[in-house]
């Protein structure tokens, strides 16, 4: 899956950074990140659901790129076009929290089941045992 995601991110990056961005921006943002202790910027697609007024991502805890929002308050997205700042904050140790996050994540973007290990049920609804599971493998970032 990584060499999938080495091979397609360049070309997402590039829509999102550009006017062709509606193509892909109603369901991935971009996350401009400075490496904690590198201090390189990086540019990370994400899939995006908007719940309760928050732009929710969810990502696997063994991907190091999230880290590099423990100790920070805010975070510059590209969303839909545009370069902005949002409020940032993680969840990784309530494994309920990041459970119905990614519940409503795959509710919004069906997709998403795929990537995070879920199987769907037949009225779409993620399989609760596999969301049971990959819970335990996610992180929720929430940006606001």
């Amino acid at each position: 899956m990584k060499i999938l995601f080495n091979f397609i991110n360049p070309f997402v990056i590039i829509f999102l950074k550009s006017p062709l961005h509606f193509l892909l921006s109603h369901q991935i943002l971009l996350f401009k990140i400075i490496g904690r202790k590198s201090k390189k910027i990086y540019e990370i697609p994400a899939s995006y659901a908007e719940i309760d007024g928050a732009l929710v991502c969810v990502t696997l805890r063994e991907n190091l790129w999230w880290k590099n929002f423990k100790n920070i308050k805010s975070q510059d997205i590209y969303f839909k076009g545009k370069l902005i700042t949002k409020q940032i904050s993680i969840n990784y140790e309530d494994d309920e929290y990041v459970r119905t996050k990614l519940r409503e994540l795959i509710m919004h973007n069906p997709i998403d089941a795929f990537f995070a290990g879920v199987s769907l049920n037949k009225d779409k609804s993620p399989n609760e045992i596999d969301l049971e599971k990959a819970s335990k493998l996610h992180t929720v970032i929430e940006l606001t």
